[in-house]
């Protein structure tokens, strides 16, 4: 009786405590509750949109500063974008299938979404001389989206996504990256009747998983 007393008197006060204030209970997001995607924009003038990104400028240097839950578009030419080692991630969790297929030609069915979450996007033709270093890039439709010239990838791991990067532009050098996890590795989508890859493209001392991709040609493109 004594024991039983005790443990209501215990309660109440915990009850008391919460009404007023005096106890915080900290509400964990549960796995269910949707996180918001940030889009981040590398602006035609430099600055960074929006500012509270995680990401610092030093003139046209653009390092991450903590992990981002988000895509990044980079409308100015000539910069680096660092990740010292954190991670740009999207909402890709492996089991999509509603999406229209890189490589896999017209003929898929109507019912497929041509609608792709790219990690990091370039937003016009005349941007080009971009850098991406050091940077985990995981769970998109296309990891990276490379279809202008004169651009470097370099250090990278880029996993989990349906396709890790995409390429169309020339003189592009891809080097030194973990491309790994990915329905598709790297896709070259350079159209033409012979669909040939420029001569410029330097790809070298890249770890590659072969075990989820393929090495072929299909309609105006190769992937791996």
């Amino acid at each position: 009786m004594q024991r039983k007393t005790i443990i209501i008197t215990v309660v109440a006060i915990l009850a008391v405590l919460l009404i007023s204030g005096l106890i915080y209970i900290q509400q964990l997001p549960s796995n269910n509750q949707q996180m918001t995607l940030q889009n981040i924009i590398v602006q035609q003038d430099g600055s960074v949109y929006p500012s509270n990104a995680s990401i610092q400028r030093n003139e046209n240097l653009y390092t991450f500063t903590g992990d981002i839950y988000g895509t990044i578009r980079i409308l100015k030419s000539n910069v680096v974008i660092d990740g010292a080692g954190y991670t740009l991630r999207g909402p890709y969790n492996g089991s999509q299938v509603n999406v229209w297929a890189v490589g896999e030609g017209p003929n898929q069915s109507p019912d497929l979404i041509a609608q792709y979450i790219i990690g990091i996007d370039l937003g016009a033709p005349t941007v080009e001389g971009i850098a991406i270093q050091k940077l985990n890039v995981k769970n998109f439709s296309i990891g990276m989206y490379m279809w202008t010239k004169n651009n470097t990838i370099t250090g990278n791991s880029i996993t989990e996504s349906i396709l890790g990067i995409m390429l169309s532009g020339s003189n592009t050098t891809i080097t030194n990256n973990y491309i790994a996890k990915n329905t598709q590795g790297l896709f070259f989508g350079f159209n033409g009747e012979e669909a040939l890859i420029p001569s410029d493209i330097l790809i070298s001392h890249n770890g590659f998983d072969r075990g989820r991709g393929r090495n072929d040609r299909h309609n105006g493109g190769r992937r791996y």
